[in-house]
């Protein structure tokens, strides 16, 4: 069978940032196509996002592929394009067989078929297996590897996306994953796809997009062994609560380059209420002891959660403030369905799966309000944050 897989366009989630020119694998749809592959079929990728397509570009280039299945994911956002998308193909062709997928899809299943009028959906991983190492590489044959790149970030030479672990230990209330079984891929098969990345793709630089790359601390420790001879430089997401100078050590000596702790608040009572364990204090020793390595930091926060203060928003800002990090994200608290959020929103009658999600975004818009702060307040104290951080390395 001859397949299309689209990623769809994610400009409008970071218009006006600097984000707009960081260009990311889409390793998801990459996963999905090598295990279409290993099935026999033909596979394209077309990336949406890469290409800056619009819905009749993406539909152009869907159609001139000519594919018997067409493959759509997204996320919340991103999901009244893919109505579009998904409605214009059936429209020109009603004999396209189209699924779509991804976390949007995942937490609303019917909903999402009914709206996008596909012909069917994929909830969760393409990919039934327990054990990851049986999932072959993701097909980056399909992708044009030399033109994802970060120059938001510096990286001026070809970057892609690897993740090692799928699940997090974390409840974070925001996020779908919070409390999914992790499962690891053993450090043989993680090296394996580093030197092909490496030898095949003549890639150097990587970003790893494990939730919980940090759980295991001897599992890290073996992997960061065996990176340090491959002389890769690499970006990677961490919980505070799980690194100690050891670890610290390994990431150094194995090529990272940049690590991403996520902070969320500097307010304890938010903090708990998030689902995190650690103090505003905890925190910030942590990052006071990263600070002492060769590597960049890029800390993560959130504004507007469940009930929050505007009193909460500033501790926040005061905090981010103390630990000074190299970059620094803060996000609008946005309640995605799957999530916990999702959950108090639609109680308080502020959602429903049948409305417009393409205002559902977390930098430049308020997408649903669950704060004690309104929107346009909201909104101010977001700006003050990048303005009082002197910072705007997502502008």
């Amino acid at each position: 069978m001859k397949i299309a897989l689209i990623q769809l366009n994610d400009k409008a989630v970071y218009e006006g940032y600097r984000r707009n020119v960081t260009k990311r694998t889409p390793l998801g749809l990459a996963y999905v196509a090598a295990w279409y592959i290993n099935q026999g079929h033909e596979v394209d990728i077309i990336d949406a996002s890469l290409d800056d397509l619009n819905e009749n570009q993406i539909v152009y280039e869907t159609l001139r592929i000519d594919p018997e299945l067409i493959g759509i994911s997204c996320t919340t956002p991103l999901f009244m394009q893919l109505i579009k998308v998904t409605k214009l193909i059936k429209h020109l062709r009603p004999d396209k067989i189209i699924k779509i997928g991804g976390p949007h899809v995942t937490a609303l299943p019917n909903e999402s078929l009914q709206r996008s009028g596909a012909d069917s959906i994929c909830s969760g991983e393409v990919e039934k297996y327990d054990n990851l190492d049986y999932i072959p590489f993701p097909a980056r044959h399909l992708l044009r590897c030399d033109d994802y790149v970060d120059y938001a970030r510096g990286v001026l030479t070809p970057q892609t996306s690897v993740i090692t672990s799928r699940g997090c230990v974390g409840r974070c209330g925001f996020c779908s994953a919070g409390g999914s079984k992790v499962r690891f891929r053993s450090v043989k098969n993680v090296i394996s796809e580093l030197e092909e990345i490496k030898y095949k793709y003549g890639i150097d630089n990587i970003v790893f997009y494990d939730d919980s790359f940090t759980m295991n601390k001897q599992r890290v420790i073996q992997l960061c062994r065996e990176m340090k001879r491959l002389e890769i430089n690499y970006q990677v997401q961490l919980r505070l609560d799980q690194i100690d100078e050891e670890i610290m050590d390994w990431l150094v000596q194995s090529g990272c380059q940049q690590v991403g702790p996520g902070i969320e608040s500097g307010n304890r009572e938010i903090l708990e209420s998030i689902g995190k364990r650690e103090t505003p204090e905890f925190m910030l020793e942590k990052c006071k002891m990263i600070k002492k390595y060769p590597v960049k930091m890029r800390c993560s926060f959130i504004m507007g959660w469940i009930d929050e203060t505007e009193e909460q928003i500033l501790e926040t800002i005061e905090l981010a403030k103390k630990i000074e990090a190299d970059e620094n994200a803060f996000s609008i608290a946005t309640p995605y369905p799957g999530t916990r959020m999702w959950e108090v929103a639609k109680e308080r009658g502020l959602v429903s799966a049948d409305m417009d999600f393409s205002g559902f975004l977390y930098y430049h818009k308020v997408g649903c309000n669950l704060s004690r702060v309104s929107s346009e307040r909201l909104l101010e104290l977001h700006e003050l944050a990048y303005k009082e951080m002197g910072n705007y390395a997502l502008r």
